[in-house]
């Protein structure tokens, strides 16, 4: 029996007019399909909740695996 991989998360700071699909292209370098955008905002919400951000607050954001070793500069 494998064990999936974990998704790894980057902490985010929201800056004001940002959207939450916006934050997760930026952290996932802007390489993000429609077909992996709904899966993404779902570990979202399950990490940080379904309310609304607000400029200031910080989050964590999923990143895909295939950009973990750019963004985590492993």
């Amino acid at each position: 029996m494998s064990i999936a991989p974990r998704t790894k998360f980057k902490r985010h700071l929201y800056m004001p007019g940002q959207t939450v699909t916006a934050a997760i292209k930026l952290a996932n370098r802007h390489d993000v399909t429609k077909e992996e955008m709904p899966g993404l905002l779902l570990q979202y919400k399950e990490a940080n909740g379904a309310e609304n951000p607000k400029p200031g607050m910080s989050v964590v954001i999923p990143i895909l695996p295939r950009h973990e070793a750019e963004v985590f500069k492993k």
